[in-house]
């Protein structure tokens, strides 16, 4: 995915994983951290998420699918958000760059570096 140079300034991270879809639904982890390595020197975010809702939330962007090409940008906004990107057009690019973007189910900022979710188990 080539992003716009105006959109990359807006960003803390923008990552890619291939998931298997079986070992995500098969997974015996109660949870899955996905690591975001950031534009900055040694700068990293984290989704932290069941993966189930990870795997409901691909199916409903994508379809089923033995596996997903992911990407997830972080924002540089305050309060930063985190978005499953793949397939948007440039108008919607541009809206998260703007932090006028909103997709339910693409919004991953409820997962975003909240570890309260290891804390509880």
């Amino acid at each position: 995915m080539k992003l716009a140079p105006t959109t990359q300034a807006k960003l803390r991270s923008c990552t890619w994983f291939k998931l298997d879809r079986k070992k995500l639904l098969s997974s015996k982890a109660t949870l899955w951290v996905l690591v975001l390595r950031g534009f900055e020197r040694n700068s990293f975010d984290y989704i932290i998420l069941e993966p189930r809702e990870l795997a409901a939330r691909l199916e409903r962007l994508h379809g089923i699918s033995d596996g997903y090409q992911v990407y997830v940008w972080v924002t540089k906004h305050v309060p930063a958000r985190a978005w499953l990107t793949r397939d948007l057009g440039k108008v919607a690019q541009n809206q998260i760059g703007d932090n006028s973007f909103d997709d339910n189910t693409r919004d991953l900022m409820r997962y975003l570096n909240d570890w309260s979710a290891v804390s509880n188990l």
